[in-house]
């Protein structure tokens, strides 16, 4: 959401365009009651996962709004709502604008509506890539709490690995009980420690590990 919503939302204003944020679940419920819609409006879905956002949207392409939407992850084939959800977002789309090419050409094979491809921004200063590990092996894993399933997914091997050479963890996220997952994931020669994600930490991770 920073990098696909809230860091271009700020950069447009200097650009002379006026924007506006509003949830999916508060579009979902008032629909555009507190945000009137004008035919020349750009209406922008991002990473949604919320269906009943749908009739919403159909409102604003009836009142002759242009419709993106940007789609940063592959869930078009989940069997499930949000899967479906993906493929009514495809449809009603004007232009669809995506994160890498390789996703790119997954939904031209689903869509025939124009696609392009906006990489993710960079924050920070540029520095030389860097790997310098001494004894121990220092990794930093950072991002959504929803997705911890791909680390635990590896974490066996993460912790096979420390038997042979020991192996700093450190992880942030948001997570209220973080620092309770980090102990229990903590294991043999791997610890495990956690930070609450904030540019602050972010950065000071980048800095500190591997």
């Amino acid at each position: 959401t920073r990098y696909r919503v809230l860091l271009p939302a700020a950069n447009l204003g200097p650009l002379g365009w006026q924007s506006q944020i509003i949830h999916e679940k508060d579009l979902a419920t008032h629909g555009w009651q507190q945000l009137p819609l004008k035919p020349d409006d750009i209406v922008i879905v991002s990473k949604s996962h919320c269906p009943d956002i749908l009739p919403a949207v159909k409102q604003a392409k009836e009142t002759g709004c242009t419709i993106i939407t940007d789609f940063c992850d592959n869930h078009f084939d989940r069997p499930d709502a949000i899967g479906q959800h993906q493929h009514d977002l495809l449809k009603i789309a004007d232009h669809i604008v995506t994160t890498t090419p390789e996703l790119a050409t997954t939904i031209s094979a689903l869509s025939p509506t124009p696609v392009t491809v906006i990489t993710d921004c960079f924050e920070g200063n540029k520095h030389a890539p860097r790997f310098q590990p001494s004894q121990g092996l220092k990794i930093l894993w950072f991002g959504s709490h929803t997705n911890l399933d791909t680390l635990k997914s590896v974490y066996p091997q993460l912790v096979a690995y420390a038997e042979k050479r020991p192996l700093a963890l450190e992880l942030v996220t948001n997570l209220e009980n973080g620092e309770q997952v980090a102990s229990e994931l903590t294991q043999g020669g791997l610890t495990v420690s956690y930070s609450a994600w904030s540019q602050h930490a972010i950065k000071a991770a980048y800095r500190d590990w591997e």
